[in-house]
């Protein structure tokens, strides 16, 4: 089992899914079917869940995408049908009616970091590092969803080097909503979700709805489609993939 979804609180009112794949819960093409499938069913009108706990096994987030996956290379189609599943499951959990909360520890890269992006609320410790770093692989990531979580310049900074934050500056510039001392920090996300789970359930998910409208803009989204797939076919990338895969310092060269 690569997710697990489990209730709690009044009523099972909060749902904790947790995504389950050493050694650093890689979104692998099972993991992407079995989230996706989760966020579709706490969607359905007749579920009895006000708010979604996500979160990581092991004291850790999502460390991205299943770099042998990407590895794996079949031409424009297959290149469609993995961006396709991955845009599913963002989607799944963008579209969820009720709050999500990540719990983000340890690290959230890539992938991981752009479903952390997806969350409605993400808290983190201080020590906890998050990444766009789709460009260390020669891939653009996270461009639309993190400009409208942060400054423009802020997510210039972060798409353009693929470096990492700590969840300290992460915070500061309200990548995060909050940071949590690491002994904490499920405790506290638990105590947001119970709050939550005892307010009026239409106005949260009239809340959350409200929040959503104009934050997704058609165009911005097919740019962001269109670049991925072109990259994903670029000799940069292949490069990146086999120097991670092989250990050393990959040679870009522009094409």
């Amino acid at each position: 089992m690569t997710v697990t979804d489990e209730r709690s609180g009044p009523n099972g009112a909060i749902a904790t899914i947790t995504i389950d794949n050493p050694p650093v819960n890689a979104l692998g093409a099972q993991v992407r079917a079995d989230l996706t499938a989760a966020f579709r069913m706490l969607s359905d009108p007749h579920s009895d869940a006000r708010v979604v706990i996500l979160r990581g096994a092991g004291g850790r987030f999502c460390g991205g995408g299943d770099i042998n996956e990407l590895a794996h290379r079949e031409g424009p189609a297959h290149d469609r049908r993995l961006h396709a599943s991955f845009a599913s499951l963002y989607d799944a959990v963008r579209d969820c009616p009720i709050p999500v909360i990540g719990v983000i520890d340890r690290y959230a890269m890539g992938g991981g970091f752009e479903l952390a992006l997806h969350c409605d609320l993400r808290y983190a410790t201080p020590e906890t590092r998050l990444a766009a770093s789709g460009v260390n692989m020669g891939l653009v990531e996270s461009a639309h969803t993190l400009t409208h979580a942060i400054s423009t310049s802020h997510a210039a900074e972060l798409l353009f080097t693929g470096d990492a934050v700590d969840g300290a500056r992460a915070a500061a510039m309200g990548l995060v909503t909050r940071t949590v001392p690491s002994e904490d920090l499920y405790g506290y996300v638990t105590a947001v979700a119970e709050r939550i789970a005892t307010r009026p359930p239409q106005a949260v998910r009239k809340a959350k709805s409200v929040l959503r409208i104009g934050m997704e803009s058609p165009s911005a989204t097919s740019a962001a489609v269109s670049g991925w797939l072109e990259l994903r076919a670029s000799h940069d990338h292949a490069e990146a993939l086999r120097a991670f895969l092989q250990h050393t310092e990959p040679r870009f060269e522009g094409r």
